[in-house]
């Protein structure tokens, strides 16, 4: 979702810095092909995309079965 550059306490005055989607995928190229094929990244809407991987460690929730045990 959208990335706020600052907080503001309404929340339509923003300015964004971007924003960020938390996928998973079975290894690094498929996720970076899939990021390639956006159609913002495809049409030039977007100026930089970077795939970056992460560790879970924090679940909102116990976690589901498709979910990796931390």
């Amino acid at each position: 979702g959208p990335m706020p550059s600052e907080h503001h306490p309404d929340p339509l005055v923003l300015n964004f810095r971007g924003s960020m989607i938390i996928a998973a995928f079975p290894d690094f190229i498929t996720a970076q092909t899939w990021a390639n094929a956006d159609p913002y990244v495809l049409n030039g809407v977007y100026a930089e995309v970077s795939v970056t991987p992460y560790l879970a460690t924090y679940w909102a929730s116990p976690p589901s079965e498709s979910q990796p045990k931390v």
